[in-house]
């Protein structure tokens, strides 16, 4: 249906359709503004995600995406493509999706890999509907798809397709099913009750929500506390290159210190229990892996918090648990 007017089509995404909670799809439908930034775990996706595109187009794949990096080298690069852009009309609907990887397996064949990067299972359901969503132009050109969810944090890559058969006429009932759901939303002229879930981490309307209690300070208090923070850290750092220059102290049996060329590596709990003590940043003189200070401080907890991190966030508690399924 190319050279048609595309003014005459609404855009629907697959993000936009599947949106869990009837509140935030209607403050979507109607165009509200967000009122929070994009979550921790959205930062982290998009970051992730731009990556991969990166790596796959080199080929520059590490062993921690090993069983990517396996699969794709079954193909030659010029049959794999990253971050590609689909328009399908369906009946007088646009439907927009973006899709991670598509390899031409075969004149007749595609293997479509979506990327995640959560550790949600609660979500699994909404990806293998995102996968089913995202064949649908290929199976309209009658191609075969097989479709696949890379966990990137297990480098994990599950095969969807030979549980969920994908037939041209279900997904495409299922697509329409979804812009008549949210065109009933969008029309209702009352803003419906939200449904709490796994989408309250994600939802750009948290703040308004009646189902969460915000616990937030004063924007004026909480630029002085990051200020103050800031300078505290400055501090910490100065002192402890003047207690640690030229000084080697011991600690459970291990010697620690300044080296003004090298880093010296140790253990996360041990060291971090050693710097308590005698204060400072440690990441100015020690080298640390992610796991080892991952670790620390799961170990140590709110004591390492000014060593490690002093960003404030607004947090907030669901009043409403979700329905167990």
């Amino acid at each position: 249906m190319k050279g048609q007017d595309e003014a005459l089509y609404k855009h629907y995404s697959f993000s936009t359709l599947t949106i869990p909670c009837m509140r935030a799809m209607w403050r979507k439908s109607r165009g509200y503004y967000p009122e929070v930034l994009k979550s921790d775990e959205t930062e982290e996706g998009l970051r992730i995600h731009k990556e991969l595109a990166e790596k796959i187009k080199g080929r520059g794949l590490s062993e921690e995406e090993k069983r990517l990096k396996d699969f794709l080298e079954q193909f030659p690069a010029d049959k794999i493509h990253t971050e590609m852009r689909n328009e399908t009309y369906i009946r007088g609907y646009k439907f927009v999706s973006v899709i991670d990887v598509m390899i031409e397996k075969s004149k007749n064949e595609v293997i479509l890999i979506d990327h995640k990067t959560t550790r949600n299972t609660a979500k699994n359901k909404h990806f293998e509907m995102q996968l089913r969503f995202y064949s649908f132009p290929f199976i309209l050109d009658e191609k075969n798809v097989e479709t696949y969810i890379y966990y990137t944090k297990y480098d994990y890559l599950k095969k969807i397709s030979e549980y969920f058969p994908f037939d041209r006429n279900s997904i495409e009932q299922e697509i329409i099913n979804k812009i008549t759901a949210f065109k009933l939303v969008e029309e209702l002229k009352a803003e419906p009750e939200p449904e709490p879930c796994w989408f309250c981490s994600y939802c750009p309307y948290i703040r308004s929500c009646p189902s969460v209690e915000i616990d937030e300070r004063d924007p004026e208090q909480l630029a002085s506390e990051i200020l103050k923070t800031e300078a505290r850290l400055k501090s910490l750092k100065k002192l402890m290159r003047a207690i640690t220059q030229d000084e080697v102290f011991e600690y459970q049996g291990k010697l620690f210190g300044y080296h003004p060329v090298e880093k010296v590596e140790v253990e996360g709990d041990k060291l971090f229990k050693a710097i308590l003590e005698k204060g400072g940043n440690p990441f100015d003189y020690i080298s640390w892996t992610k796991k080892k200070v991952e670790r620390a401080v799961k170990e140590l907890g709110d004591e390492l918090s000014a060593y490690v991190s002093y960003r404030y966030e607004s947090k907030w508690d669901i009043k409403n648990k979700e329905k167990e399924e």
